[in-house]
């Protein structure tokens, strides 16, 4: 995904979750620097990688803004989270070695996910020929379709192609890759919230399926279908069932039908009944 818009250059997704962590504390950046080295000695007692991490303004402004950086340093950015935390604690707070441990696990938290950012968008930038792991496995299921989702990634065109691959993905029992692509989802659309049963996953797959139906991508149509009813979805296998009816392929009608009722849809034998 690019941040480049109409010439202007805007801070990495990495970058901007620092600067929104440094800019939500409403502490200027020299006093944060300055405080840097002292936590870093304070909590190195429970962390003794962290000792001597400390930065200077010049090198939190380059945190914020990404400039200079491929990756800054896991340490550096734990540190700096801690004394977010600790400039934001109440005057005369007790800091026992439990409370330590807390705003260490938080600090550690936030530093893995700026690295996790980091890597989510140098998947993005990759060029779609030097595939990952991911796209090979969504090629590999999903064919000339999970390619055309591919290249629909990070271009915000409003198709949705991460929350399509999230669903497809978890139809086939990928649940990494369905997890990832849910995740990539919630960043692309705000509105946007992963299936919370079995049965929203099986409508939402139809509903894709409808839409499809509408534009005349039949190919596509079978796709979702297709992952649906292997996932246990009868309402998608009696929809095959009357696909292939329709094309008067009536081996293929007659084992969705059934395929239907062994899923609980008791309409689909008779009609299978009725093919024979």
């Amino acid at each position: 995904m690019s941040d480049n818009v109409a010439g202007v250059n805007f801070p990495p997704g990495w970058a901007r979750l620092i600067d929104e962590a440094v800019t939500s504390s409403g502490r200027r950046a020299s006093k944060i620097a300055s405080c840097s080295m002292r936590v870093a000695k304070e909590f190195s007692k429970l962390d003794l990688s962290i000792e001597g991490h400390g930065f200077d303004a010049s090198l939190l402004s380059r945190m914020r803004s990404g400039k200079g950086l491929q990756k800054p340093c896991f340490e550096k950015l734990i540190v700096l989270k801690l004394v977010l935390l600790c400039l934001s604690d109440h005057p005369g707070s007790i800091r026992d070695d439990a409370r330590l441990g807390k705003m260490i696990a938080e600090a550690k938290f936030f530093a893995e996910q700026v690295w996790k950012a980091i890597e989510e968008s140098r998947e993005v930038n990759d060029p779609y020929h030097v595939m990952n792991a991911r796209h090979e496995r969504t090629v590999e299921l999903f064919e000339a379709y999970g390619k055309g989702l591919l290249a629909q990634i990070g271009k915000g065109d409003g198709e949705g192609a991460e929350a399509k691959l999230a669903l497809l993905h978890q139809l086939a029992g990928n649940g990494d890759d369905a997890r990832y692509w849910s995740s990539r989802a919630q960043l692309t659309d705000l509105d946007y919230l992963p299936a919370s049963s079995q049965s929203e996953l099986f409508s939402r797959a139809r509903h894709y399926a409808a839409e499809y139906h509408r534009a005349s991508r039949v190919d596509v149509v079978r796709i979702y279908l297709e992952y649906a009813a292997g996932s246990g979805d009868g309402a998608a296998a009696l929809l095959l069932g009357g696909m292939a009816e329709l094309e008067e392929d009536s081996e293929s009608a007659m084992k969705w039908y059934r395929d239907a009722e062994s899923l609980g849809y008791s309409g689909g034998g008779p009609r299978a009944e009725g093919l024979g």
